[in-house]
């Protein structure tokens, strides 16, 4: 599982230690996501 999906363990295992991290990333994220669709 943690071969297949790296990424995916590290970021729950992320999530658990450092929820307010694991916001900012995402929240980063979201923006620059949002904002490419907003252009589209």
């Amino acid at each position: 599982m943690k071969r297949s999906s790296s990424i995916n363990g590290r970021s729950l295992t992320d999530n658990n230690n450092n929820p307010l991290l694991i916001r900012l990333v995402s929240n980063s994220l979201i923006k620059k996501f949002g904002g490419i669709k907003t252009k589209k």
